[in-house]
């Protein structure tokens, strides 16, 4: 039997990491998109409501059917008063998820994927910077090919 933690707020998580407040755990997983590819060139990120002068902190982890498991944390900052995105980086801490492009697409910022194997399902996230370090609305969506978006950044692989 698993032993239960008690945090404030009558939130609980047992000793496997379970959240016992169905109010918190929606609220984690609204956010949180999980996405199957299969056939797809990449996946496109939007980020409806993100600031246009905040850091942006994109996490995606997943399996990748065949090769290592997927574990990569993407940042980028749109200044807008410059028109372009800075400070791009990405970190692929396991796998070899490529190179992945921030860009304005639709009036919003979006991140490009390209797509790190033939089969993957991907969890992906998105926080903006202090001072709110609030999670992010995201959509996904598989494309056959990289969309053409404004301001197209590259992340430095890091």
């Amino acid at each position: 039997m698993a032993k239960s933690i008690k945090f404030k707020n009558n939130v609980y998580l047992d000793s496997q990491g379970i959240v016992h407040n169905q109010e918190l755990l929606s609220v984690i997983l609204e956010k949180t998109k999980v996405i199957y590819v299969s056939g797809w060139n990449g996946i496109l990120v939007k980020l409806p409501n993100a600031s246009l002068y905040k850091m942006m902190m994109i996490k995606i982890i997943g399996n990748g059917y065949g090769g290592n498991p997927i574990d990569t944390i993407i940042q980028g900052y749109h200044y807008e008063a410059i028109g372009y995105f800075i400070n791009c980086k990405q970190h692929n801490n396991s796998g070899s998820l490529p190179q992945c492009k921030f860009m304005i697409i639709d009036g919003v910022i979006g991140l490009w994927i390209p797509t790190p194997g033939i089969y993957s399902s991907l969890v992906v996230e998105a926080y903006e910077s202090i001072p709110s370090n609030s999670k992010l609305d995201i959509t996904l969506t598989g494309l056959t090919a990289e969309p053409s978006g404004g301001s197209k950044t590259s992340c430095s692989m890091v």
